[in-house]
């Protein structure tokens, strides 16, 4: 049973009472007060911005045509529907490729995979919308799915922000830096004149340059910002979920004003999208608890919004609704740019209602089995910058790729449990092995 959150927001307490300065009254996070509209472009097929009101639409498809309706009127109820069809076409913003309408009246297209029928999708968050917020081109946010598309085992891999890594583009940002740097760079360097162009120029050289730390064939991206992940939670109704932090106190973080109170096994706190938000982005960076390893705590608990945003999608019936899915999506507004396809929009659907939870796989930390992992270390630059690099050296990638095909190579998803399976039947093989024995030797000994 989770606990209601009460409307205090990142102000009070999650799942408690009001704390001092704490608001109360629902807040449903930040409205964007200028709503859009979309257009074609009738080069590339792809949708474009425009800044318009966006009426609202309300279509039953439980109503049936009546037989003997006149022709007139059968025709006019045709040409609503069209109407209706291109008018959601229009209120969608720049989310996806392609047309609304081949996520209707086409079969829906196989995801893109690799040799491993493994789609993987690079996740990404800055902070654009926030108003005044430094750096706000960074991707602070770095989280990679990865899903078997006939099995539905999946696995979520965070990568931290400060990974100091090589450039191989000329954006005038130099030959190396933190790996938050690498979006940006690739829309400084893109050579297209249009702006959401470049914004996915820079995502495919992101996505180029995490699949090549990984090993791995990512084929999707899909970049947001804060008030999209605001808007995708809400669209589903908030989210049920059981923060990590470390102590017996919960969390407060002093940046977000973000306090979740101690949970006992099992539990789980109700959240709106302003508070799931303030969630991923605490790490104590200017004093609170719970969250002492600051991003790597941080990314922990971003996984486990995007499992929750999963799994809530699925109870609810989202995922098997295509005009649910399209407003899903339509949820997010021009908060996302992705290289996802309309047409791609059910398998998607269809993937994400097949997988189980997803196995989170640490670079530092703890895995499912509570053995430590260092895949990665903290160091310094030759400058003086406090960074993050592989544990095997320098940008030798080696040890981080092994680990994550041993996974993807996985029925579970968990090579930390299949190594502790292997071992338990290992044992229980020793000991049948040593029953047999005893028992030869006794029956020698009559």
């Amino acid at each position: 049973m989770a606990r209601k959150f009460d409307g205090t927001q990142s102000k009070g307490v999650v799942g408690g009472g009001i704390q001092p300065g704490a608001q109360s009254g629902t807040q449903t996070g930040p409205q964007n007060k200028t709503e859009k509209m979309q257009k074609i472009d009738a080069k590339t097929g792809e949708l474009l911005f425009t800044k318009k009101g966006k009426p609202k639409y309300c279509w039953s498809t439980k109503k049936k045509l009546a037989v003997g309706i006149p022709t007139g009127i059968i025709a006019l109820i045709l040409v609503s529907i069209i109407g209706f069809l291109i008018m959601i076409q229009h209120s969608m913003s720049d989310t996806l490729g392609g047309n609304v309408l081949q996520a209707i009246f086409t079969p829906k297209q196989e995801l893109l995979h690799d040799q491993n029928d493994r789609t993987n999708v690079l996740i990404f968050g800055t902070s654009e919308d926030e108003a005044g917020h430094g750096g706000a081109a960074l991707a602070d946010s770095i989280l990679v799915l990865s899903a078997n598309n006939k099995t539905g085992v999946a696995n979520t891999i965070s990568i931290p922000r400060d990974l100091w890594v090589k450039n191989t583009q000329d954006c005038g940002f130099g030959s190396e830096f933190k790996i938050n740097s690498t979006y940006p760079c690739g829309v400084n360097s893109s050579s297209s004149d249009d702006d959401v162009q470049k914004e996915k120029d820079g995502a495919r050289y992101f996505a180029d340059v995490v699949g090549n730390i990984l090993g791995l064939d990512i084929q999707y991206y899909a970049k947001m910002d804060w008030e999209g992940v605001v808007n995708v939670v809400d669209a589903v109704g908030g989210i049920d979920i059981h923060p990590y932090y470390s102590g017996n106190n919960g969390i407060y973080d002093k940046v977000t004003g973000l306090r979740v109170p101690a949970l006992s096994d099992g539990e789980t706190v109700h959240m709106d999208g302003q508070t799931a938000l303030d969630l991923s982005r605490s790490r104590n960076s200017h004093g609170g608890y719970g969250l002492p390893r600051s991003n790597f705590d941080r990314e922990i608990n971003q996984q486990r919004i995007l499992n929750a945003v999963r799994e809530k999608a699925v109870s609810v019936g989202t995922l098997a609704n295509p005009i649910k899915i399209n407003n899903l999506f339509n949820a997010l507004g021009d908060h996302m740019v992705s290289n996802i396809q309309y047409s791609e929009l059910q398998s998607f659907a269809d993937l994400a209602s097949l997988m189980k939870s997803a196995v989170s796989l640490p670079l530092t930390g703890k895995d499912s089995q509570g053995n430590q992992v260092n895949y990665v270390t903290t160091g310094m630059t030759s400058g003086g910058a406090s960074i993050v690099e592989p544990s095997a050296g320098m940008f030798d990638y080696s040890e981080i790729k092994e680990y994550i095909q041993k996974a993807v190579l996985s029925k579970t998803g968990d090579p930390a449990l299949d190594e502790a399976n292997a071992a338990k039947a290992a044992e229980d093989e020793t000991a049948s092995t040593d029953g047999s024995t005893d028992s030869t030797s006794s029956s020698s000994d009559e």
